[in-house]
């Protein structure tokens, strides 16, 4: 589906069959509302910038042989765009992918790249990536569902490929009620304040 509101007439479209849990309906609906105010947020995020620093050379030093415009980056759950838009100033070539409609069109609007509207669980992409960047995103996906999510994002990475991905290091975790679980956390949808867990892993 073309975008024919963008200004750059940059493509998206949705990727794989449609997902009926619960809680992506949720957390896509729960930011549509608020998409200006979380973008301002994320701009103050003084952790950004050092994430993306330690990924960049994570990525160029599992291919060291490769240009910076030969490098393919996948912003997962990029939200508004802020590090895809960071990433394509850098001269990479780079997409992202966000559930939330709102945040799609904010995101091609911010960093002129393609975005598609998709989820952890069905993203399908026919290309594969030299590193994947996963910053405060994989917290909205319930830990009965995070191995499958992180097994399809492994899946989009070339061998050597790099993904770096934050968590919260303790509660509140956005644990929510599924059909396999009985868990939901209090918390949802809040920003969390506490202490986050940043890992880099190169893909095997």
């Amino acid at each position: 589906m073309r975008c024919s509101n963008c200004q750059h007439n940059t493509e998206y479209m949705w990727h794989g069959p449609s997902t009926n849990s619960a809680y992506v309906k949720e957390s896509a609906e729960a930011y549509a509302a608020s998409v200006p105010a979380f973008s301002d947020m994320a701009q103050r995020q003084s952790t950004a910038k050092h994430a993306r620093d330690l990924f960049l050379q994570a990525v160029r030093d599992s291919f060291p042989h490769s240009a910076q415009s030969n490098l393919r980056l996948l912003d997962a759950g990029c939200g508004s765009g802020r590090d895809l838009a960071s990433f394509r100033r850098m001269g990479c070539a780079c997409e992202g992918f966000d559930p939330c409609q709102s945040f799609v069109q904010a995101a091609i609007e911010t960093s002129a790249s393609a975005v598609h509207l998709c989820h952890f669980e069905n993203l399908n992409l026919p290309r594969k990536f030299h590193g994947i960047f996963c910053m405060a995103s994989l917290y909205h996906v319930p830990r009965c569902r995070l191995v499958p999510c992180l097994q399809n994002l492994s899946r989009h990475l070339v061998k050597d490929g790099i993904l770096l991905l934050t968590i919260p290091r303790g509660p509140p975790y956005l644990d929510r009620r599924e059909p396999d679980t009985s868990m939901r956390g209090e918390e949802d949808f809040k920003i969390y304040s506490g202490k986050w867990i940043l890992g880099i892993a190169k893909k095997k």
